[in-house]
């Protein structure tokens, strides 16, 4: 009989969901927060091997429907619903293998239409707004301020202009609040660059965190330092352990859970592994720092 030798599959990607049959919390940013300190939870699973997957999720303040998303082995797959915290329906679009496709109906809180936006199924750019066009929109009184893909968008968080459906010249952008918070610069849907109220400017809408010294170097550490334990080998024991994490401000990891495993010893090993990582660079939103959570995806696999 041949001995087996180990192989370890990385694979690292960032999620803004959770997937399990427990509840998982999270704040504004999407990011793993505590119970108490929740903005929305989860409930359901979209990495199953079950051919279609359903995802809920809910306020946390009222227990209202937040969204109810469907997958496909992983991927957003089908129609998918939003939902204000008052009930109302936010945002009906369909997915097509993750991606946003086709026509997708956008409402305000008080029920009146909002925009309605052309997905582009080849377009995977959505951080710069040219994923889509606006063929048309409503103020929230129901005046159309947009017509045939030209006009001017205003609403709570942002206003600006239409042009061929794309964002474009300037934009102003606002907190919950109404208090102006950004000014942004688009040509043709492309975002050009923003500058916040306090001066600081940002030449991206948003920056994922990232290990400090590159994804590469990532892999090394984890490829060095994970250990396949020694029952699993012995009894031939393969699978992949999911790891939930979020990166701080500082770039700290936090809120390290498993959130699916297949066997104790394998799945503490890859806990222990992700504990012993250095810090990250922090993501960024509009030149701001923030939270994020990370899923990682750890293979334990014996090859012959």
């Amino acid at each position: 009989m041949k001995k087996k030798n180990l192989v370890f599959q990385l694979l690292l990607y960032v999620s803004v969901t959770g997937y399990s049959q427990t509840n998982w919390y999270y704040d504004r940013n999407n990011a793993l927060v505590d119970s108490n300190d929740c903005y929305y939870f989860t409930i359901g699973d979209h990495f199953s091997e079950k051919k279609r997957d359903e995802l809920k999720s809910f306020y946390c303040k009222s227990n209202k429907l937040k969204s109810l998303e469907l997958f496909e082995h992983g991927r957003q797959e089908g129609i998918s619903h939003y939902y204000y915290p008052n009930g109302q329906l936010e945002e009906e679009v369909t997915f097509k293998a993750g991606y946003r496709a086709g026509t997708a109906m956008r409402y305000y809180e008080n029920g009146k239409p909002k925009e309605k936006r052309i997905y582009n199924e080849k377009e995977t750019d959505v951080k710069n707004h040219s994923s889509y066009q606006v063929s048309d929109a409503w103020d929230s009184t129901g005046v159309l301020t947009v017509q045939n893909y030209n006009g001017h968008i205003r609403d709570k968080v942002e206003e600006g202009k239409i042009k061929a459906g794309l964002r474009d010249s300037v934009w102003v952008i606002y907190n919950e609040t109404g208090e102006k918070i950004a000014t942004e610069k688009y040509d043709n849907g492309k975002f050009i660059s923003g500058e916040r109220t306090k001066g600081i400017q940002y030449k991206e809408l948003e920056v994922a965190a990232s290990p400090k010294k590159g994804l590469e170097d990532f892999y090394r550490f984890i490829g060095k330092t994970l250990r396949y334990p020694a029952y699993a080998r012995r009894q031939g024991l393969q699978g992949k352990v999911f790891i939930k994490f979020v990166i701080e401000v500082d770039g700290t990891l936090s809120n390290i859970v498993i959130i699916r495993g297949f066997d104790p010893e394998c799945d503490n090993e890859a806990l222990r592994v992700i504990k012993l990582s250095d810090k990250w660079n922090p993501g960024y939103r509009r030149g701001m720092l923030v939270r994020q959570s990370y899923t990682l995806p750890l293979s334990f696999k014996l090859a012959r």
